[in-house]
């Protein structure tokens, strides 16, 4: 087949396809097969919104929002099977890879199962590691500049440091640190 009849064929797929493809509004959602009911003008259709398919059911998919409109193609070669591939509103996105998954909302993104909880910012976790630095270099500084006297036991460091030794660092505030917005 020459490249002029490939390009006439895959038209032809594709004008077809577009036949039978149509826009809709989203009535319900199952989640559990992955499938959203779709009313095109007076009939309800099944559209399937997973993008990949494979046996391990691993791939990636948007959850389209109820009330919202969706454009769906026929499945393969099915007349009679459809997919949502345009969205004008999602209410979350999943994948899922191997042992990883990840699901996406508009409040949150969550790695997993979310079990180790948020994610560290690590501006703030640099800040915190910076201040303990701080504060020991400053015991440091006041030890290493502390020259011995004659007779007085150590009083004149004991004194050096008797304000060092008083202040405590604060805990760290996880509200703080935490990203709750991603867990993983």
């Amino acid at each position: 087949m020459r490249d002029e009849e490939v390009r006439e064929a895959f038209r032809e797929f594709v004008l077809d396809l577009l036949s039978f493809s149509f826009t809709g509004k989203v009535e319900a959602v199952d989640e559990q097969s992955l499938t959203a009911t779709v009313r095109h003008g007076d009939l309800p259709y099944t559209a399937n919104f997973k993008s990949i398919v494979d046996d391990k059911q691993e791939g990636l998919w948007m959850v389209p929002a109820v009330g919202s409109d969706v454009f769906c193609v026929p499945e393969g070669q099915s007349k009679e099977r459809f997919m949502i591939v345009k969205y004008s509103k999602i209410d979350r996105i999943y994948f899922e890879i191997g042992n990883t998954k990840c699901n996406v909302t508009g409040e949150k993104i969550v790695l997993n199962d979310g079990n180790n909880g948020g994610v560290a910012i690590s501006q703030k976790v640099i800040d915190e590691i910076k201040g303990i630095k701080d504060d020991l270099n400053s015991l440091k500084n006041k030890i290493t500049a502390w020259v011995p006297i004659a007779n007085d036991g150590g009083a004149k460091l004991k004194a050096d440091l008797a304000t060092w030794l008083t202040g405590t660092l604060p805990d760290p505030d996880p509200n703080v640190i935490i990203n709750t917005k991603v867990q993983h």
